[in-house]
């Protein structure tokens, strides 16, 4: 009985929980004494492999699997009911804050609420090291969208002294820097038509050209355009000028070439 005792502690302190105690010659008090060895050996045994299918299943990502401990546990209490309890408890709070950052993240990436937060009231430690990661990450990208968007409002509505001034980095910054530059493009062709605009209309000069400080792409292609009209238009109200100097001098025949 003690060789069988000590061979049964030394393999279930060594992980294996499937090891008995024979029984076939075991009655009276003996007997007794091997099966309540043997039940407590199954109870832990079936308690350890009840956490394990846990474990798997919460490294595998399913949360849906609760630890299901036997009627002993359930009834009497004690460490093991209090054991299952508390990894339930952490699996229900994992699935919360699961939950809750996908929820934050459908709304950005699908719905487009940008400033959109995880609610979580008892999230400490790591899990409030996230959820407030999360929530700092929606906040910081709403403001810079935000930002940009009301920049982009007032170019449209013909305000291109606006600049979007939210401090970003990586993409968000390149559009920024991207945005502020195309409404200084803007409004340096603005300043140039006007510029244009005035000494042709106010001072009468009409060999003007545009000078876009930075000419690139269709703002060049822009630019050329104009300046050939506007050296188009010169070139004929010359002509007009001399035509009509030539009439006054009674210079004039039917037979000089037309105007181009």
């Amino acid at each position: 009985f003690t060789a069988e005792l000590e061979r049964v502690s030394e393999a279930v302190t060594q992980g294996e929980l499937r090891t008995r105690l024979p029984l076939e010659k075991a009655n009276g008090g003996w007997g007794r004494q091997l099966r309540a060895v043997n039940n407590i050996v199954v109870v832990f045994g079936k308690h350890v492999a009840e956490l394990r299918r846990v474990t798997k299943a919460l490294h595998s990502g399913d949360l849906s699997r609760p630890v299901n401990v036997g009627p002993e546990a359930t009834h009497k209490g004690g460490e093991l009911l209090r054991s299952a309890e508390d990894l339930n408890a952490m699996m229900g709070h994992v699935q919360q804050v699961t939950s809750e950052i996908a929820r934050v993240f459908a709304e950005i990436g699908l719905d487009g609420r940008l400033n959109t937060q995880c609610h979580i009231g008892d999230a400490s430690g790591c899990w409030g090291l996230l959820v407030g990661s999360v929530n700092a990450a929606s906040a910081s990208l709403a403001e810079q969208v935000q930002d940009l968007c009301a920049m982009a409002q007032a170019l449209c509505s013909g305000n291109l002294a606006a600049r979007a001034t939210v401090t970003s980095r990586g993409d968000l910054q390149l559009l920024k820097t991207s945005l502020n530059g195309s409404a200084e493009s803007l409004a340096a062709l603005c300043d140039e038509l006007r510029r244009v605009a005035q000494e042709i209309v106010v001072e009468g000069k009409l060999a003007v050209e545009l000078r876009h400080p930075n000419p690139q792409g269709q703002w060049q292609s822009a630019q050329d355009a104009m300046n050939r009209m506007l050296g188009k238009l010169a070139s004929t109200f010359r002509q007009v000028a001399e035509r009509a100097e030539h009439v006054l001098k009674g210079e004039y025949t039917l037979g000089d070439s037309a105007i181009e």
